[in-house]
């Protein structure tokens, strides 16, 4: 998790403003350097279809539903906003949930529901990635533990970065929550386990980019 993402977002509440930075999570699979894949930073769309082909594959779907389900109590309307969260990262706001927090909350998740005694050397199916800087896709198979930390912290950033429940309720701001944060990136997860939408499909109700 790093809070160098490049699409900085407005502010939703704060209209007038930007974030101050953007909280995304990157990967580094196994045989890659980590400087190389600073920019491998996967839509959490991307990142919920590993885990739906895993279960797939599995038929392990109650694991896949705890993990997520948990995140989401984990997550859902406690993160706080990217520039509170930023400001807590320096040290200028004390007593709120900060970026280590994230990760300690996001280890124990992934520990909980894919323990390394059994799923260290499991690997979710194999896949393409690839993003506007790269010249081509990559050809991979992700440990099940990475996709799993990568589908909590999509959940953490998404609420960061576009959700508006904590900054309302930690500021007294009037107005009730209007921003699914997290939720919206749920929505993903449920039509994909749940339905058979396409992915072209659950992209046009989201109005989200295509994934796959």
């Amino acid at each position: 998790m790093s809070n160098t993402g490049r699409d900085i977002k407005a502010h939703p509440v704060r209209k007038r403003y930007k974030h101050l930075v953007d909280w995304v999570a990157f990967f580094v699979p196994p045989n890659y350097q980590i400087e190389v894949c600073k920019t491998w930073v996967p839509m959490h769309s991307w990142s919920i279809e590993r885990l739906i082909q895993w279960s797939k594959v599995t038929q392990d779907y109650e694991r896949a539903d705890g993990l997520v389900n948990e995140a989401i109590e984990s997550f859902a309307g406690k993160v706080p906003d990217s520039t509170s969260l930023q400001q807590a990262y320096e040290g200028k706001l004390k007593g709120i949930m900060t970026p280590d927090d994230v990760l300690i909350e996001i280890r124990r998740l992934v520990n909980k529901w894919f323990p390394a005694t059994a799923y260290d050397q499991i690997v979710a199916p194999r896949c393409k990635y690839k993003n506007k800087y790269m010249a081509a896709p990559v050809d991979l198979r992700l440990p099940i533990r990475i996709v799993a930390a990568l589908v909590c912290a999509a959940f953490a950033c998404e609420e960061a970065n576009r959700g508006d429940t904590w900054f309302r309720n930690y500021y007294n701001y009037k107005g009730k929550p209007k921003i699914a944060g997290c939720l919206m990136a749920l929505g993903v997860y449920l039509y994909r386990r749940y339905t058979t939408a396409s992915i072209e499909q659950i992209a046009t109700v989201l109005r989200i980019p295509v994934w796959e």
